[in-house]
């Protein structure tokens, strides 16, 4: 133990130890090993009904032919969580590993475009972006020359003015999609209130006039589904700015 290098870390500690390393490896690789053998025997059914109910927290927002990026980015939080706890005692190498990690899958996500929606991708790229420039304005503090405090209030403030647009763009989007959402469903309830009182009238139902055929209903019902499923996923985008300060 640092705290005390007079302490044997043997007998019942090399016990903890081994039970620490089982449970990271099954909890760190093989949650995000599985749910990918899952997701892919059954990536051919993922849309439907059942399975889409059953898996649909996993791939929702995604591409079909990216129905698997959940894992990689729960591969992505163990790689950081691996770095910050086993650099820790070489704190310059760990922002180097973390922002060479984080460029990477930053690279991935400009090159695959996991997201079906344009917005959401974007949202993903400029939040890992952020996440470099935090790992490297972190650098300052590492460093004897510009460890000033002129240096340091100018990093600071980088980092709190970049993570503060994150935020900003995050609400933002949030709030116009939420937006659009309660206008579509607003639309739709006053369509049923005129069809209602027009019944009442006594006149008929004209259902060629909305539907043109039977799978315009569907799909009137389906894009006020996926307008509040692309509200709730720009949630899931925005990783937690907080994070970078654990380096």
């Amino acid at each position: 133990l640092e705290a005390d290098l007079s302490i044997r870390c043997d007998g019942i500690y090399n016990t903890y130890k081994l039970i620490a390393i089982i449970f990271f490896v099954v909890y760190g690789f093989g949650i995000p090993t599985g749910g990918f053998l899952m997701l892919f025997r059954r990536r051919k059914q993922l849309h439907q009904g059942y399975y889409f109910n059953l898996y649909g927290f996993l791939i929702s927002g995604y591409r079909k032919n990216r129905y698997y990026w959940e894992m990689i980015t729960s591969l992505r939080k163990l790689i950081l969580i691996f770095i910050t706890v086993f650099l820790d005692r070489y704190p310059r190498l760990k922002i180097y590993m973390g922002t060479w990690t984080v460029t990477i899958f930053l690279l991935a996500n400009i090159k695959f475009r996991p997201w079906r929606y344009l917005l959401l991708w974007r949202i993903e790229n400029f939040s890992l972006i952020s996440l470099c420039v935090t790992l490297n304005m972190a650098l300052v503090f590492e460093d004897k020359e510009l460890s000033t405090s002129w240096g340091k209030g100018v990093a600071t403030g980088l980092i709190l003015g970049i993570n503060a647009l994150v935020l900003v763009v995050f609400i933002v989007a949030w709030w116009r999609e939420g937006r659009k959402w309660q206008r579509n469903q607003g639309s739709m309830v006053k369509q049923v209130k005129q069809g209602i009182h027009n019944i009442k009238k006594g006149d008929k139902p004209n259902f060629h006039k909305y539907t043109q055929k039977p799978s315009d209903a569907y799909f009137y019902y389906n894009n006020d589904t996926q307008q509040q499923q692309k509200f709730l996923d720009i949630i899931r985008v925005l990783p937690l700015p907080c994070l970078s300060t654990l380096y």
